[in-house]
């Protein structure tokens, strides 16, 4: 299933892309619940900073392409962990 955060949606919803879905906080507050996590790292969603952090930093999205398509005009990051 492929599905995006959107910071103001509850639930599951389709997307209006319409290529699978999007999903709000309490989706992703129950995931990590469910699997004893405290944060989703996730990539393959254009961000024009290059990330971007939602749900009180419970998730975050990483993009590694800057200036996707050369159209786009965004920035991209890498992602770094550490202990």
């Amino acid at each position: 299933m492929w599905s995006d955060p959107e910071a103001d949606k509850y639930g599951f919803s389709v997307s209006a892309r319409g290529a699978g879905y999007i999903f709000g906080e309490d989706v992703c507050e129950r995931f990590l619940q469910e699997n004893a996590l405290t944060r989703v790292y996730r990539a393959h969603q254009l961000c024009k900073d290059g990330y971007q952090v939602l749900f009180g930093g419970k998730l975050a999205t990483i993009w590694s392409a800057p200036n996707y398509c050369h159209r786009y005009e965004n920035l991209a990051s890498i992602l770094e962990l550490d202990e």
